[in-house]
């Protein structure tokens, strides 16, 4: 046989175990608990739901064995009953006490059957007399029966998602994202992300995290939103990590405003030579912007422990902005910490024909920006340095690969 008809062959060997002709998979959700016997070995149960009633459990032994065989057992009953009933389980939720005991169990789920592991907390709480409801749902974890406990969790699990089965971002207090649900959702562990670099860059990745939590160092990232798109890189993946990594690390994003997306896209299509000239925001835009994030900072990230206050009030080492809207935080944040490092990463994708006309960069939308990076100490950019505006002296400009975290 030809080379020609061998790669056809395979091609087609490829298309074949890649296609799908059977009828689509029914979207539900897991729980799952286990009890302790007294001889030794256990006892678990999952439950099902889908987005409407609870329809199956199953309950199986797991026996007294590592921790490595418990999880594939448990794995092995999930990854049977989803081939058999033609179910995708979207996620799992467990009980603290199970994620604790069995750690590597969350990202296995992730890793082999694509089911996000979710890790809850249940406390204790007896049924009031007002309460409504079924008993089982009021009564206390330790009295519920072993499927009615797995029952709670993936009732709690199916909250945590939103239209479309995707995971419900979380905003908290002040405007700080909660990744991952708050890191309720276990994806991963340093052992996972070991794998996919070599020693050497492991290396040099704990040795920077160690000396952050040496010196006990707080950063803080701003950003526009915490949702990603092509043209919107987010922060989930580097705080996730540094989370893991022990590194004290806050994200944070502004309240809206009616009327402030047109204004922000208006900003970057001019910036990055997408507009026409005469389509520079105007003197009234540019006062909504810097009312916009001066009334987030004074509401949210000014007071006593918040991000923008000084060190010495429990405010952030490092300040870092992500996006030009963001800017004018860099004076606040010099007024109340003189000597605190800001640094702004320069996301800007500049058009070349752009680049190639000076006039271009003396409007007063880049008049604006220079004189908001007039109180930042470094701009990090991935774009390289032939593409990048001259808006700063080179000695306070630096420069990383392309990276994309959404």
């Amino acid at each position: 046989m030809s080379k020609l008809q061998q790669r056809r062959t395979r091609g087609k060997d490829i298309i074949e175990a890649i296609s799908w002709t059977g009828r689509s998979l029914t979207t539900i959700y897991a729980g799952i608990s286990i009890s302790q016997r007294d001889y030794g070995d256990s006892r678990a149960a999952i439950a099902f739901r889908n987005s409407a009633y609870l329809f199956d459990y199953v309950m199986f032994d797991v026996p007294a064995e590592s921790s490595l065989t418990v999880c594939n057992r448990i794995v092995s009953e999930l990854r049977t009953y989803s081939e058999k009933h033609m179910e995708k389980i979207v996620g799992l939720a467990m009980p603290l006490s199970l994620a604790d005991k069995y750690p590597s169990f969350g990202p296995q789920l992730w890793r082999e059957l694509d089911i996000l592991p979710l890790v809850l907390e249940h406390k204790e709480r007896a049924r009031a007399d007002a309460d409504q409801g079924e008993l089982a749902t009021f009564s206390s974890w330790n009295t519920k029966e072993l499927d009615e406990q797995a029952d709670s969790m993936v009732r709690k699990c199916m909250r945590s998602f939103g239209v479309g089965h995707v995971l419900q971002g979380e905003i908290g207090l002040g405007s700080l994202v909660g990744v991952d649900r708050n890191f309720r959702v276990r994806l991963a562990d340093l052992e996972d992300y070991q794998e996919t670099v070599n020693a050497r860059t492991w290396s040099i990745a704990q040795h920077y995290a160690d000396e952050l939590k040496r010196r006990n160092v707080k950063i803080a990232f701003f950003s526009l939103s915490s949702h990603g798109r092509p043209d919107i890189h987010t922060r989930h993946s580097l705080v996730r990590l540094l989370h893991y990594l022990g590194v004290n690390v806050q994200w944070y994003v502004p309240k809206p405003r009616p009327g402030m997306n047109s204004i922000i896209r208006k900003m970057q299509d001019t910036l990055e030579g997408l507009g026409g000239r005469d389509d520079s925001i105007t003197i009234e835009e540019e006062m909504c912007i810097l009312q916009w994030v001066y009334e987030n900072a004074r509401r949210y990230w000014l007071c006593e422990d918040d991000p923008l206050q000084a060190r010495s009030k429990g405010g952030a080492d490092i300040v870092v902005i992500d996006d030009v809207p963001l800017t004018p935080a860099a004076l606040l944040s010099k007024q109340v910490d003189p000597g605190r490092p800001v640094i702004f990463e320069n996301r800007l994708q500049v058009q070349r024909s752009a680049l190639q006309d000076a006039s271009d960069f003396s409007t007063r939308l880049w008049d604006f920006l220079r004189e908001r990076l007039k109180h930042v100490d470094l701009i990090v950019s991935q774009a390289p340095k032939e593409l990048v505006p001259d808006i700063m002296p080179q000695k306070k400009v630096g420069y990383i690969p392309v990276s994309v975290d959404q």
